[in-house]
């Protein structure tokens, strides 16, 4: 193989110009309109997405992916909890942050299916604040940030849903209204 040297000299005399800021009118106009061709086309794939939904926090509990809405979500952490002694399937213990106590709630009983209940080490919760007042969800996972458009939304699946979850994602996310969580009679019953 031949290596040209002028050609690898100009090339790396290029990129180095590059580095160092001393572009010609000529190249940063070339380098502008390409930015700019990639800005209207990211704007045309926003038209064509459609409609926001909302934003939320996708965390799974076992194998059920669950959407918290970001706005509800005053953080995520492993929280040390504290186990009652005769816990219910609702309320599986109690923990402490920055002097403010947090009922521990596990969502699986709202998809009728069976919580184990919290152990009395580190466990992942998502605490979320409403009109009601401050709550611990138990979580295995954060999968990731997400905006939800709403044709992402299947209606069929919502009418199978528990109370709390407000709409349901193509690929089975249960998007949660938190201030029907929390205002549940179960959560507000068992928390008092």
């Amino acid at each position: 193989m031949k290596v040209d040297f002028n050609h690898a000299r100009a090339r790396l005399a290029e990129a180095q110009a590059r580095l160092e800021g001393e572009l010609d009118a000529v190249e940063m106009r070339a380098i502008l309109e390409v930015r700019a061709h990639k800005l209207a086309r990211r704007d045309l794939r926003q038209e064509e997405v459609g409609e926001v939904y909302g934003e939320f926090i996708v965390v799974r509990r076992e194998n059920v992916d669950l959407g918290l809405p970001v706005s509800s979500v005053e953080e995520i952490r492993r929280v040390v909890v504290s186990v009652l002694p005769h816990a219910t399937r609702v309320l599986q213990g109690l923990f402490q942050i920055r002097g403010q106590a947090y009922c521990l709630t596990d969502l699986l009983t709202f998809f009728d299916r069976e919580a184990h209940p919290a152990a009395p080490s580190e466990t992942l919760a998502a605490l979320v604040e409403g009109a009601p007042g401050p709550l611990g969800l138990r979580i295995d996972e954060v999968i990731a940030p997400r905006t939800i458009y709403a044709h992402e939304i299947n209606p069929d699946l919502k009418e199978h849903a528990a109370d709390c979850v407000v709409a349901v994602t193509r690929d089975l996310v249960h998007l949660l209204d938190v201030e029907a969580l929390l205002a549940d009679s179960a959560v507000r019953m068992e928390a008092s």
